[in-house]
């Protein structure tokens, strides 16, 4: 069995709606808990999480699609400029929204983290799959 693609992007997507569905049930609890502009700054971060990894899945196929001889390759040069684009607006989300919800930056960075937990879910999922 080979890695391929197709499988990559499937990785991506899955861990994908994982950060959308952990985003969905950490915001309620948190509105619970620490009020809605803690909520707020971590769907701030879940939402440059999610965006995060759709883009990463652009540019790894853009990449790919280089590497592979038998595809034809898409340029590189607009995924680059909105891989680019898309970490100055990130910043600029960032930044404005420590400024004005004042809320808990644990939150922010808590759902920041939401890609990592999603892709390591994935990768253990991939890791069971592949191994066995």
């Amino acid at each position: 069995m080979e890695f391929q693609d197709r499988d990559l992007k499937t990785a991506l997507l899955r861990a994908f709606r994982i950060v959308l569905i952990l985003a969905a049930v950490g915001s309620i609890s948190l509105w619970i808990v620490l009020g809605w502009r803690s909520a707020a700054l971590f769907l701030v971060g879940a939402a440059i999480a999610s965006s995060s990894i759709l883009v990463w899945e652009k540019l790894m196929g853009a990449v790919l699609a280089r590497l592979n001889a038998g595809g034809t390759p898409r340029p590189l040069s607009p995924v680059l400029v909105w891989f680019f684009v898309h970490l100055l607006l990130s910043g600029c989300l960032l930044y404005v929204s420590l400024r004005g919800l004042h809320g808990s930056v644990y939150a922010l960075a808590a759902g920041l983290g939401l890609a990592l937990i999603g892709l390591m879910i994935e990768s253990f999922r991939l890791l069971k799959v592949w191994t066995l």
